[in-house]
């Protein structure tokens, strides 16, 4: 049976039973789309665990109650001996222990049906067998561990390939991000495989296990980390991750399943709020320096200290294209400038300045001579159209050439 059965059935919400399945006092079997497929031996579950609630046992003595570590009748007299003290309203329940250690010897023999009529079910215990929801922790436990998984791409970004830190575009900012989720799809298995929980997990007091508390396996965690990637982030994209966070939020602060949470069961510790907003605010603060430190150590020139005339240029060259002055003029290692210039095949097209993914389209006019000419003429994020040079072209041979190191221009023909 689903979920909405065993509530109608069991006459508990679905937040109770979720709660005793994160306690362990409760593990449906799954079915193939991986949803619970609750049997009756869950519901008689359900039923003693609510019996037992109602006379006053606590969790954990249920617990041992199912393992047989704690006898059924023993436990009856304990507490039937302790609901004396409790006055004239838990009567009833205590008659009920009495009945049923004289004619129950063994918990599975106890009938819950027999019993659960004999007296008014304590409505608090329901109040206390809810899961409390956690989503702010588990916001900024996911905030954390995309920090650290940032902090791994600005390495590269900045460190490695020397990027300008003020200087970034749009399309590597959304690359940087979608590399981010992927060490994060890659990382976070390993972690909850090893140790139930990453650094945002153990910093915000969460852990995840199987709901018999065992560890997931590697696929298992590696299938939960992808869902949450493609459900509750919307693989990263910017407005789709708002919906996808609001969405999953209403169905946890519902009481619903997520779409990550099918074989896996998040608990988290008496953690004090104090302790969680500065471990919060401190590997926040970490973060923010560690890049700006690598933001900056990525303008660091090639060369420091007492410079040759050859290393100044590699540093004046290195400079150019880190603050995109373009690749026209370069210093060369006697320390004077070269422009650059780039010949093809055709004898009639040259291009001066630029690399090769920033050439034009070559410019076409005729001449005072009606002599067919193509050029290129490239400044540095401006190139002009064919009608303003139409009237003042240069024929190919006026353009200039290097001779010997040098640059000239040859005589009209």
């Amino acid at each position: 049976m689903n979920i909405k059965e065993i509530e109608e059935r069991s006459g508990l919400t679905r937040a109770n039973i979720r709660y005793y399945e994160q306690e362990g006092l409760l593990a449906p079997a799954r079915r193939e789309n991986k949803y619970r497929d609750y049997s009756e031996e869950d519901l008689e579950t359900l039923l003693r665990i609510a019996l037992l609630r109602n006379l006053g046992f606590s969790l954990d003595e249920i617990r041992r109650l199912q393992s047989g570590e704690l006898e059924l009748a023993a436990a009856m007299r304990e507490r039937s001996a302790a609901l004396e003290s409790e006055g004239q309203r838990l009567l009833a329940a205590r008659n009920v222990c009495d009945a049923i250690s004289r004619e129950v010897t063994s918990y599975s023999a106890l009938r819950p049906e027999d019993y659960l009529n004999g007296f008014e079910p304590d409505a608090a215990a329901k109040q206390r067998d809810v899961a409390e929801p956690h989503p702010l922790r588990r916001y900024l436990a996911r905030a954390i561990d995309l920090t650290i998984v940032g902090l791994m791409v600005s390495f590269v970004q900045f460190v490695l390939l020397h990027h300008n830190l003020v200087n970034i575009s749009k399309g590597e900012n959304v690359l940087c991000g979608l590399a981010g989720w992927g060490l994060l799809v890659l990382i976070e298995p390993l972690l909850l495989a090893r140790f139930g929980t990453t650094a945002g997990k153990w910093c915000m007091g969460i852990t995840v296990t199987r709901p018999d508390g065992e560890r997931l396996s590697y696929g298992e965690a590696l299938e939960r980390t992808a869902a949450v990637w493609l459900y509750g982030a919307g693989l990263g994209i910017s407005i789709v991750e708002l919906v996808c966070n609001y969405r999953s939020y209403r169905r946890y602060m519902n009481g619903e399943e997520l779409a990550w949470e099918s074989g896996s069961i998040e608990r988290f510790d008496e953690r004090g709020t104090g302790r969680m907003v500065l471990l919060y605010a401190a590997s926040t603060a970490l973060s923010l320096a560690l890049t700006l430190a690598m933001g900056l150590s990525a303008a660091l020139p090639p060369n420091r200290g007492d410079l040759t005339v050859a290393e100044f240029a590699e540093n004046v060259n290195f400079y150019r294209g880190y603050f995109d002055y373009g690749q026209r003029w370069t210093l060369d290692s006697s320390g004077g400038w070269v422009e650059n210039e780039y010949e093809y095949e055709n004898e009639n097209v040259s291009y001066f300045g630029g690399a090769a993914h920033q050439r034009r389209s070559p410019i076409r006019w005729r001449t005072a001579c009606s002599a067919p000419c193509i050029g290129h003429i490239q400044r540095r994020r401006r190139c002009f159209s064919a009608r303003a040079w139409t009237m003042r072209a240069w024929p190919i041979s006026r353009l200039p050439r290097r001779r010997g190191g040098r640059t000239s221009s040859t005589s009209a023909v």
